[in-house]
């Protein structure tokens, strides 16, 4: 079955703030996430190995992170051009020079931080030795299995394949794993075959046995925490959410377009729904090969932290998901970091409980010359984050009548004034942003 929502109110934050109440009502709870760093995006970009993962562990201990998750490359070889072993789910030892996967996962573990990996437990890759199996454990379309996106897809209508499926999860379980990225890079198209029904109706019902299997995952592993990525933001509907307990929502590498995305996001899911991409100090996607990009000008252009204090602030509307080569941060652009993390572990409960508010309505992506901001409102507190992109430096926020207001992050070069019915926010730099904390009377 499936629900239409209405509400009337008497403002566009009203209604927003309504429908994210009955949300809240009728979200099944799962285990909220933990503040992983994820060594993927602006990062490692697939080439993990003992030396790399020990460096960026040790810094996102110091940071304040309370779990690291492997992304892909944990299960294959150094090729990295395919993807062999998607399906298969077998730790590839190999890649960690003189430690096991385990080995790596016990490192983790035994600093009190929750150890976690990347899956894409429907799909398989044709490299796989998984891809001998028969016919029938993938989705078919007029008897041949569906090849798309580089992939099959496994059948979860098949009692055996969600039980392999099982098998495998239960393995990564044993070796300590509490925390699955579980993506999904691909689809079958728009219909599978299925005895005596049309392809629609085989897919339906295939859709209908993946919400059972991940249900199921969470029956048989309840302290198992499931981020949804899922192309980074699909599938982000309330019966997948029901069985993850968290949903990525991009995964654009630009970090000023997260502030428009974050805007659409909160007008469907709540904010502890959301996991937002955080990668200070990045190693941007076309220079992921080696450490050339960590030239003298690249540390100038971040030397005063306002990037960083950009991508932090956007991950305090939801749960930070943090990445980039923080191992490589100075020391000013780390110790935002740590600040940073430490007041989000502060707040994180009042996020969980307050609801998305919108003084400066939204902000489009193709118009960057717009200021853009999100507010988080229980009560009379706001959580207020303010971005300046490429346009004025000075920005008036209407937020009523404003009792008191006060900075609680940004990289220092941020200046505010309380006035009649508004915030005023200067930053002088393009691609900056800072957050409040605002009390309405």
């Amino acid at each position: 079955c499936s629900e239409t929502l209405f509400t009337c109110a008497s403002c566009f934050d009203e209604s927003v703030g309504q429908l994210a109440q009955y949300r809240r009502r009728a979200l099944k709870k799962r285990p909220s996430p933990p503040l992983m760093f994820n060594d993927y995006m602006n990062c490692l970009w697939c080439k993990l190995g003992e030396k790399e993962c020990l460096s960026l562990l040790d810094a996102a201990e110091r940071a304040g992170a309370e779990g690291y998750c492997f992304d892909d490359g944990w299960y294959r070889g150094e090729d990295t051009r395919s993807t062999p072993g998607l399906g298969d789910w077998i730790p590839c030892d190999a890649r960690f020079g003189s430690r096991t996967f385990a080995q790596m996962v016990k490192e983790i573990t035994s600093r009190g931080l929750v150890a976690g990996l990347w899956t894409e437990l429907e799909c398989c890759s044709p490299y796989a030795e998984a891809a001998n199996f028969p016919k029938d454990w993938f989705l078919t379309n007029e008897g041949e299995r569906i090849f798309r996106c580089g992939r099959y897809y496994f059948d979860l209508s098949r009692n055996k394949v969600r039980e392999y499926l099982l098998g495998r999860i239960r393995a990564l379980y044993a070796l300590g794993i509490r925390y699955i990225k579980n993506d999904y890079n691909g689809h079958p198209g728009c219909g599978c075959d299925y005895p005596n029904a049309s392809p629609y109706a085989g897919l339906e019902q295939h859709c209908r046995k993946v919400h059972e299997f991940y249900a199921r995952v969470g029956r048989e592993f309840p302290d198992l925490i499931l981020e949804n990525c899922a192309s980074g933001g699909m599938r982000a509907d309330a019966r997948t959410l029901e069985n993850f307990s968290s949903q990525s929502i991009s995964d654009c590498e630009e970090f000023e377009k997260i502030p428009s995305i974050l805007n659409g996001t909160l007008l469907t899911l709540l904010p502890e729904q959301i996991s937002v991409w955080v990668y200070p100090y990045p190693r941007i996607f076309w220079e992921m090969n080696g450490e050339s990009y960590l030239t003298d000008g690249y540390r100038l252009e971040r030397a005063d932290g306002g990037e960083t204090a950009f991508n932090l602030v956007s991950g305090f509307m939801g749960n930070i998901l943090l990445s980039g080569k923080i191992d490589r941060a100075d020391e000013t652009n780390f110790a935002l970091i740590q600040r940073a993390l430490a007041l989000y572990k502060e707040k994180r409960d009042f996020i969980a409980s307050a609801l998305p508010v919108y003084p400066l309505g939204l902000a489009r992506l193709t118009d960057p010359s717009a200021p853009a901001a999100q507010g988080l409102k229980r009560g009379k507190k706001v959580l207020l984050a303010v971005w300046r992109r490429e346009g004025e430096a000075c920005v008036n926020v209407p937020m009523g009548n404003i009792a008191s207001a006060e900075e609680l992050f940004s990289a220092g070069d941020c200046a505010f004034r309380v006035l009649p019915g508004a915030l005023q926010v200067t930053l002088p730099a393009r691609n900056r942003a800072a957050l409040f904390e605002v009390t309405l009377r």
